[in-house]
């Protein structure tokens, strides 16, 4: 698991899939942030995505570089902490 954490440190660059009216919605994401299993993404709430996921936080994500790809399934949470808030806008990724 800690390779595919890795991997997404490095290649931050990823296919974001969401569902709405039962229909997958892909995207580009940047992975802003990796604290231990956790990944943070920033988004705006003015977005489609960002209501599609307060309607559905389940999401998939997938990062890949030449042959090797990593993906990853789980839900959203919105309660981010002001301390990784801050750090995620501060390091201006």
């Amino acid at each position: 698991m800690e390779k595919a954490f890795d991997f997404l440190r490095e290649n931050k660059d990823v296919a974001f899939g969401t569902v709405e009216n039962g229909r997958p919605n892909l995207r580009v994401f940047q992975v802003m942030l990796i604290k231990r299993h956790t990944l943070y993404f920033a988004t705006s709430p003015r977005k489609d995505v960002y209501r599609q996921l307060t309607e559905n936080p389940a999401v998939e994500i997938l990062g890949m570089k030449g042959n090797i790809s990593v993906r990853m399934s789980g839900d959203i949470k919105f309660d981010v902490p002001l301390d990784i808030q801050k750090e995620i806008y501060n390091t201006g990724v």
